[in-house]
C-alpha cells in the first residue's frame, strides 16, 4: 500500500505556515541520547493518534504530541525522544511517567513499527498497560514522514546545508517539490532502499546492505576503546584513515596520477596494516586513526551502493535518512564527496540531499498516518 502524500485534508489555512523548530525544556531522561521538538499548526496533527514508538536494531525513538494547555490553541509540539536499545525499560518508563501520565489514556492509540516492534510488544503492554499496533510497513511510513516533514518545514531545518536541492521547491506536497522520482537511503542498523515515483507512489525495496551503522559500530569496539556510537564518531574525527588505508602514492609513487587516480586516491581500506603479518598489528596505530578508517570504510560502500543503486532504476535523486548520519558534517561530506566523483566519472549526474531529524522519519510517519496496517492478530488501539 502506498503511503498517503495529501495533508490538504486534515489541515487548515495554517497548513503552510513552517514549523518552528526547538529543544525541550525537560530534564534528560536515564538512557536518552537524542531529544529534539518541532511546532505545527494544531490542524495539522492527527485526531486519532497522540503516540507512536518505533524501535529498531540499536534504538529507540518515540514521538508523541502535546497540546498545551497554557500555550497557543492553535499550536502543537511534537516531541522526538531517542534511547539506546539497551535501555528499553527506561525508555518505556519515561513514556509511561511523562507521556501518558500526562494525557488522558483514552486519547491514545498506541503504534509501533520498527524490526523490535514484535519482540518488544508484550513488553510494551506489560509495562504501559495499554494496547498496541505493529506496522510493519518500514519504507512507506519514512515516506510518509518525508511527506509532512517536506510540507511544513522551512529548507534550513528540513536538510543539511551539503544537500544539492537545484529545482527543489519546500513547503509543498511531495507531489510538487521537484524531489520525485528518487531513491529514499534508510542508514541506521542497515540500509535499505526504496524507489518512488513522480506521482508519490512507493515501489517498494530496491536495494538494502547489512553493512552500515551497527557495523561501523561493532568494528569500533571490536578495534577501539570507543563503546558508543557518539564517542566513535568523535574518535574518528580526531584520527586521520590514510594513517591505516593504502593510498594510490604508496603504492604507485606520490606524484604520478596512475591510471587517471589522484595520488591520495584509496587503494585499500586498511591496507597499511597488512605488513605487519603475525605481528601486533594495532601496536602500529592510534586509535583515532583506526576509528577514521572503518568510517570512512563504511560510508564509503554505502555511498557507492546508494548511487549504483539509483542509478539501476533510472533515477537521478537520492534522499538520505537515518541515525547514521546523526547530522554529521563529515558523513555527509563523505557521501556527497562520493556522488560527486562518480556522477562527473561516469557522466551521470546525481543530486543527494541529507534530511535532518534524520532518524525520526519512520516514527513522524507512524504518528501522522491514519492507516495504519496492523500485522498481529488481536492487536487494539487504546
Amino acid at each position: 500500500m502506498a503511503a498517503n502524500l495529501d495533508c490538504s485534508a486534515k489541515t487548515g489555512s495554517d497548513a503552510w505556515r513552517p514549523l518552528s523548530v526547538s529543544c525541550i525544556n525537560m530534564r534528560k531522561a536515564a538512557g536518552e541520547i537524542n531529544r529534539e521538538c518541532l511546532r505545527l499548526p494544531r490542524s495539522a496533527v492527527p485526531e486519532t493518534c497522540r503516540m507512536a514508538i518505533d524501535i529498531g536494531g540499536s534504538l529507540a525513538k518515540v514521538a508523541y504530541i502535546d497540546i498545551g494547555k497554557d500555550e497557543d490553541e492553535n499550536e502543537a509540539q511534537v516531541n522526538l525522544v531517542t534511547f539506546d536499545i539497551e535501555h528499553l525499560e527506561q525508555c518505556f518508563t519515561f513514556v509511561r511517567e511523562t507521556v501518558l501520565a500526562s494525557n488522558e489514556i483514552g486519547h491514545f492509540s498506541l503504534k509501533t513499527t520498527g524490526v523490535g516492534s514484535h519482540k518488544y510488544r508484550d513488553k510494551i503492554m506489560d509495562m504501559l498497560g495499554i494496547g498496541v499496533l505493529v506496522d510493519d510497513r518500514e519504507m512507506e511510513l519514512i515516506l510518509a514522514g518525508l511527506s509532512v516533514m517536506w510540507r511544513f518545514l522551512n529548507k534550513e531545518d528540513l536538510l543539511h546545508p551539503s544537500s544539492d536541492t537545484a529545482g527543489m521547491v519546500f513547503r509543498k506536497p511531495l507531489t510538487e517539490a521537484n524531489l520525485l522520482p528518487c531513491v529514499i537511503v534508510n542508514v541506521g542498523s542497515a540500509m535499505t532502499v526504496s524507489l518512488v515515483s513522480k506521482d508519490g507512489q512507493q515501489q517498494g525495496i530496491v536495494g538494502s546492505s547489512t553493512f552500515a551503522g551497527l557495523s561501523f559500530l561493532g568494528l569500533g569496539i571490536l578495534l577501539t576503546k570507543a563503546n558508543n556510537f557518539k564517542d566513535l564518531v568523535e574518535l574518528a574525527e580526531d584520527g586521520d584513515h590514510c594513517n591505516v588505508d593504502l593510498l594510490v602514492k604508496d603504492t604507485a609513487g606520490g606524484t604520478l596520477n596512475y591510471n587517471h587516480s589522484h595520488p591520495d586516491g584509496m587503494v585499500s581500506s586498511f591496507g597499511k596494516a597488512a605488513k605487519y603479518k603475525g605481528s601486533s598489528v594495532k601496536a602500529g596505530f592510534r586509535d583515532a586513526d583506526i576509528a577514521s578508517s572503518i568510517l570512512y570504510a563504511v560510508t564509503d560502500n554505502l555511498a557507492l551502493q546508494s548511487y549504483y543503486i539509483a542509478q539501476s532504476q533510472h533515477v537521478h535523486r537520492i534522499c538520505f535518512c537515518g541515525t547514521y548520519l546523526s547530522g554529521n558534517s563529515s558523513i555527509i561530506t563523505q557521501m556527497k564527496q562520493k556522488h560527486e566523483g562518480m556522477s562527473s566519472y561516469l557522466k551521470n549526474d546525481m543530486q543527494s540531499i541529507f534530511m535532518r531529524h534524520e532518524g525520526y522519519l519512520g516514527v513522524i510517519g507512524l504518528l501522522f498516518d491514519e492507516n495504519v496496517q496492523p500485522t498481529t492478530n488481536g492487536d487494539h488501539s487504546c
